[in-house]
């Protein structure tokens, strides 16, 4: 996967990607995401992703992900 993101990023720079459907994507792991940390994730569609799971949020607690009640109260609920 990290090098067919790395591709079309590269071969297509100035396409308006929807990175929300490619974060959410099933085809995408937290490996291509932390990999390739330079790209617009949607970090709030990350955790409709199935290849993510909990354990991938506690292993990572320092990666940006915000829930609704991050935005809302502005606290970081995975800790």
């Amino acid at each position: 996967n990290d090098r067919f993101i790395n591709w079309f990023n590269k071969k297509y720079p100035d396409k308006n990607w929807d990175w929300c459907a490619i974060s959410a994507n099933e085809n995408i792991g937290l490996h291509d995401i932390m990999t390739n940390m330079d790209l617009p994730w949607d970090w709030d569609e990350i955790s409709y992703n199935p290849n993510i799971d909990w354990e991938d949020f506690i292993a990572n607690p320092n990666l940006p992900y915000k829930t609704e009640n991050d935005k809302k109260y502005g606290v970081h609920s995975v800790a």
